[in-house]
């Protein structure tokens, strides 16, 4: 009987240590995935939106597709009217993001939350339920620069480019050498668009050659998408400084090499084409014409 009684309570032990361990699994577990369960704060309509690594790529490809139209095409052409083919959620992301730049430039900024995801940590975009890291938010303040009637927003940009830090922006583990140069390139595109937009055209050909030389060194399959904006984008700089040669010789390499790599490379070529031959046009100035004097109503 005694031997049945202390077999007994060594098998309650062995389970207890059994349901322990598997507490304390279960309780990392919840803690490791808090973020998945706190992305739905009041069900399915206010969920939040947090994108996997392999979709925020396709998000700075597109917000660079619709700065450069927004920024370039008028508001009734066929370039305007294809952002709605090519990026419909994004178009839908840049109007909430719109909300938190317009915040920040307010004198009563409001506090912004920030999350702890995947390798950099996350800001809340409230207006478009996006948890975003910080490049690709100011990928999408990029647009909204472009989007707004002044540039109090382009300037802002600018001065948030020059503060980032990506090693800062990482959460316990660094970014890849190509995902840290991508990243760095990026920043000096946004940086190219908004000295561009600001008519300091030296400055931004220096940033934006800082993009194509960044790419040198990285496979063409894994993100060739920057390269040729650009050099579009270097081509308009150059057209307003006057060298019409080195703009039209950007333009043939930006074709030669990217043309058909997709429809969207193919739209924003043209567009810029239109760019460039619509500055080559010189309006014809008529001359003043002098006010006609009726003499004779002139009494001496």
């Amino acid at each position: 009987m005694f031997d049945e009684q202390e077999a007994y309570f060594h098998y309650l032990a062995k389970l207890q240590q059994i349901l322990n361990t598997f507490n304390a699994i279960i309780g990392t577990l919840s803690r490791r995935m808090f973020e998945i369960v706190d992305l739905f704060h009041a069900g399915p309509k206010n969920a939040w939106t947090y994108l996997a690594k392999h979709r925020l790529q396709p998000l700075r490809n597109r917000c660079a597709l619709a700065t450069a139209v927004y920024r370039h095409a008028d508001i009734d052409s066929e370039e305007m009217k294809s952002l709605r083919k090519f990026c419909p959620k994004e178009l839908k992301w840049i109007n909430g993001t719109a909300t938190l730049f317009i915040r920040r430039l307010s004198l009563w900024p409001a506090e912004e939350k920030q999350r702890r995801l995947g390798v950099f940590r996350c800001y809340e975009v409230y207006g478009a339920k996006l948890l975003l890291p910080l490049v690709e938010l100011l990928a999408l303040g990029n647009a909204v620069a472009a989007l707004a009637p002044d540039n109090r927003i382009t300037k802002y940009l600018l001065e948030e480019v020059e503060k980032v830090d990506i090693n800062e922006e990482c959460n316990k583990s660094r970014p890849t050498d190509e995902d840290y140069k991508e990243y760095r390139a990026y920043l000096d595109y946004i940086s190219g668009c908004c000295l561009s937009a600001l008519d300091s055209p030296r400055a931004a050909i220096r940033s934006l050659s800082k993009v194509t030389r960044s790419f040198l060194n990285i496979p063409q399959d894994h993100d060739y998408y920057l390269t040729p904006y650009a050099l579009l984008e270097s081509a308009v700089c150059f057209q307003k400084l006057g060298r019409e040669r080195r703009a039209n010789r950007l333009m043939r390499n930006a074709k030669r090499h990217f043309y058909r790599k997709s429809p969207e490379m193919r739209t924003l070529y043209n567009m810029y084409s239109n760019v460039l031959d619509k500055a080559r046009v010189k309006p014809d100035v008529k001359p003043k014409e002098e006010p006609f004097i009726d003499i004779s109503s002139i009494s001496l």
